[in-house]
């Protein structure tokens, strides 16, 4: 990898950093059932910031990618399915600081 893909990585998983605690927030607003999604969607997020780190081939990259449009699904997922309004405003906020 050259120095701008090293940094853009470095950039994302900072990104993944905050959207780690963002979910922390999110999760501690919900109960039952949705609060396990979210916290699912938080464990596949420290996945993906562990494996942005060990990014070595093609393979790899693949990996990352599968793990990030999996986070995105869930978190839309989730969007639809939370009756409360602050807490799908939230989901959003992550959605689109991840999507940055």
């Amino acid at each position: 990898m050259n120095w701008t893909e090293t940094s853009e990585l470095k950039d994302f998983a900072e990104k993944v950093q905050k959207a780690i605690y963002m979910t922390s927030i999110v999760a501690l607003k919900l109960q039952g059932e949705d609060r396990d999604d979210m916290l699912a969607i938080r464990k596949m997020m420290r996945e993906l910031r562990s494996k942005l780190g060990k990014i070595r081939n093609f393979k790899d990259e693949m990996e990352v990618t599968e793990i990030f449009g999996a986070i995105l699904l869930g978190l839309g997922i989730l969007y639809s399915q939370i009756p409360d309004e602050s807490a799908r405003n939230e989901i959003l906020k992550i959605q689109e600081f991840l999507g940055e």
